[in-house]
């Protein structure tokens, strides 16, 4: 099985949009300090240091805190040295905080 076709098991996927914003992301009781590299409506691509990066696994859930966007529950999808993908548990909540943050911010969301 391709390593993309991953992405295929949640849907299709939404445009991210690139951002660069400092967040903290809590697993299993596991803090880390993370950027933001993109968001969608969907889910988030974070960037962190690689000894952070090695307390998830795919499948895990937690919590990232988002500067000035707001706090999501998440689903590790993919993970790739120092960085992860990361799906939003209630999607149609997170949906709007972000779309919120994309009007506000000027960013299209399609």
């Amino acid at each position: 099985m391709p390593a993309h076709s991953l992405f295929s098991l949640s849907g299709p996927r939404t445009d991210r949009v690139p951002l660069d914003v400092p967040c903290t992301v809590r697993v299993d009781g596991h803090d880390a300090a993370a950027r933001v590299i993109d968001i969608s409506l969907g889910g988030l691509g974070l960037s962190m240091d690689f000894e952070d990066a090695v307390a998830f696994e795919q499948g895990s859930e937690g919590v990232v805190e988002i500067k000035g966007i707001g706090r999501f529950e998440i689903e590790c999808r993919w993970i790739k040295g120092n960085r992860l993908g990361a799906q939003f548990l209630d999607d149609a909540a997170a949906a709007e905080r972000v779309q919120a943050y994309f009007d506000a911010n000027g960013h299209a969301s399609e």
